[in-house]
């Protein structure tokens, strides 16, 4: 599976979810997560826990600057990266 920048993926076990990729940066992807409730700005996951938890790739958007802020907060923070399913994480 090729993944990049910019594509929006539905979520397996989140119905009318998706998530679009900001970054790739070696093992983690960071990702914004849109549901029809809210939205995440930043989730950071492991690459293998990522791509066990996509199911279709549905277009390429832009990428919001406010996700890209999201990410130099958490790397100030020295946030960690989830190693749960995007759906379990995003239910937690």
């Amino acid at each position: 599976m090729q993944i990049s920048i910019g594509q929006k993926w539905s979520i397996k076990n989140l119905k009318d979810s998706y998530c679009i990729i900001n970054m790739i940066e070696n093992d983690i992807i960071h990702i914004s997560v849109y549901t029809p409730n809210f939205e995440i700005m930043h989730m950071p996951f492991d690459k293998n826990i990522f791509s066990k938890s996509i199911v279709k790739l549905i277009s390429h958007k832009i990428i919001l600057k406010k996700n890209l802020k999201a990410i130099d907060i958490w790397r100030v923070e020295n946030g960690g990266v989830y190693s749960i399913s995007i759906s379990k994480a995003v239910k937690l």
